[in-house]
């Protein structure tokens, strides 16, 4: 049995800045779990009463999107993504959401992570459930009740959490180093080569082990960079081991975002 190191995955917090610099407003609410279960994150956020697209970026992770217009209802599950991409939403909407890492197993759905990947499908195809809990979400006015009624209907439904499989102790180890760790380093400490879990991946997750670490590094550099402003460039690109400010830049540029100079404006 292969023995995971002592870590908290609930250090992983990634963010999809452009839900708060393009809406009205933001609010997120950090849920820790049992153990060493990862964070779910909540959030909810109104769109402007223009239409406006907004740029989701790769984060690692699943997203369940609740529309709480009663006109238009909806909920949709978004899978992870390798580049940022924009994503219609409804003019003066408010949507309610829940991002899950891929620690945690969506249960009785229909799909897998990989036939996800890159993709929104409406909830109610993925998963057989009471539609009336979608309803209630939606009518409901206060963000905090709309996590309780989730957290009371469908969190036990839906998700569960284990780390047993060759490619869940490789997302584990990746979260604990912060995606800086080598294909071969990563193979040799969760007892399988490289071959093997690179074929894992791309069967289970639906991209390799090396992108998945690639997008947990980005989504540590965007957090020190969003939301500590004593964290310079330099220190980011010290702390998650990149080679330089180009090494940097450069990875920014593959999922199609922004530089970090611009997104933050200071060096």
């Amino acid at each position: 049995m292969i023995c995971l190191p002592n870590v908290k995955n609930n250090s992983y917090l990634p963010s999809q800045p452009e839900f708060k610099s393009y809406t009205e407003y933001y609010v997120e609410h950090r849920e820790k779990g049992l153990k060493n279960e990862p964070i779910l994150i909540f959030y909810q956020f109104k769109v402007r009463d223009i239409k406006e697209k907004v740029t989701v970026v790769p984060d690692g992770c699943i997203d369940i999107l609740i529309s709480c217009d009663e006109r238009l209802p909806g909920a949709k599950v978004c899978g992870n993504v390798s580049k940022s991409k924009c994503i219609n939403l409804i003019p003066n909407t408010t949507y309610f959401g829940i991002r899950i890492p891929y620690l945690y197993h969506i249960q009785k759905m229909d799909y897998t992570l990989k036939e996800l990947h890159d993709q929104e499908l409406p909830l109610i195809e993925l998963i057989s459930m009471d539609n009336t809990i979608v309803e209630r979400i939606v009518k409901e006015d206060y963000f905090i009740k709309r996590i309780d009624i989730f957290n009371k209907t469908l969190r036990n439904i839906l998700l569960d959490f284990h780390t047993s499989s060759p490619v869940e102790q490789a997302i584990h180890f990746l979260y604990s180093t912060r995606g800086n760790i080598s294909m071969d380093q990563l193979a040799n400490e969760i007892g399988y080569s490289t071959r093997y879990l690179r074929k894992q991946f791309e069967t289970h997750i639906g991209i390799s082990p090396k992108l998945f670490s690639k997008i947990i590094r980005f989504q540590c550099s965007l957090n020190m960079l969003l939301n500590n402003n004593h964290y310079t460039v330099n220190d980011v690109i010290y702390e998650n081991g990149y080679y330089d400010q180009s090494h940097l830049i450069n990875e920014f540029k593959d999922f199609g975002y922004i530089t970090p100079y611009k997104l933050t404006g200071r060096r």
